[in-house]
């Protein structure tokens, strides 16, 4: 009875030993398989892309540039991009380089397959000059300064006592470009070009400003200058119709002063 017992629980012994090596066994093909997996995907990976490099139909052989006269701009580097593989072509990359030209605005980059780049640019629009401690600066409508200035374009007016640095307008004068925004917008509206032509503007203290025009001045205040506009409108409309010589305009209060 007691070898019997014995016997059995030797088999039972065997059995677990077995099935540990068993369970061991397992997990080493287990890790052994994942190992090959891993290993040919790489491998399958990198044979994969050497043999999509080597496609030459996916050679860059055409650029597009939106709009086409601005092919000029990177010319250089989109040159470099002639021959790559487009599959390959890292257009982030090369988007965050056109952009970082200071004559681009933004710009949007597609891949037309096989083999084509589509570049479309946005390019940076002059606006307004600046008189900055005595040099001189063209601007966007977001303040950056834009170069080189084609010929034949003329500003609104030339704005004094604005910071430039970085070429763009400082962060603390950018209310600064709104206002002349408003100036600009509500001379339009008003249809002042028969009584003024604003050749400079100078900012104040206070938020003030004066518009020179002909060597005559109007003095105005940053609020409501759409309103102040229209007022101006009158203002010039009562002068034209009384004949009267001005060479001063307040129109910072409620009550103009004309002198």
């Amino acid at each position: 009875m007691r070898k019997s017992k014995t016997q059995e629980r030797i088999r039972d012994v065997r059995k677990q030993t077995f099935l540990r090596r068993k369970k061991k066994l397992k997990i080493i093909l287990s890790i052994i398989l994942v190992v090959l997996l891993v290993v040919g995907t790489i491998t399958l990976k990198k044979l994969s892309i050497k043999f999509l490099k080597n496609m030459e139909i996916f050679y860059i052989k055409n650029i597009n540039v939106i709009p086409k006269y601005e092919s000029s701009i990177n010319s250089g580097l989109l040159e470099m991009e002639m021959g790559k593989n487009l599959l390959f072509c890292d257009i982030n990359g090369l988007r965050e380089v056109i952009v970082e030209n200071q004559q681009v605005e933004d710009c949007k980059i597609k891949k037309i397959f096989p083999n084509t780049l589509q570049i479309e640019v946005v390019v940076r629009k002059p606006w307004m000059f600046i008189l900055d401690n005595g040099n001189l600066f063209c601007v966007d409508r977001k303040g950056k300064v834009v170069y080189p200035i084609k010929e034949g374009f003329s500003s609104f007016s030339i704005i004094e006592n604005v910071s430039i640095e970085n070429q763009e307008v400082t962060e603390k004068d950018l209310w600064k470009l709104n206002t002349i925004k408003e100036i600009e917008n509500a001379y339009n509206c008003n249809n002042l070009k028969k009584h003024i032509n604003p050749d400079k503007i100078i900012f104040l203290r206070n938020q003030e400003m004066v518009i020179y025009s002909d060597g005559k001045r109007i003095l105005v205040a940053k609020e409501d200058i759409a309103e102040k506009f229209k007022f101006l409108k009158i203002v010039f409309n009562e002068i034209e119709k009384n004949q009267q010589n001005w060479e001063y305009v307040d129109i910072r209060f409620e009550d103009p002063i004309v002198r």
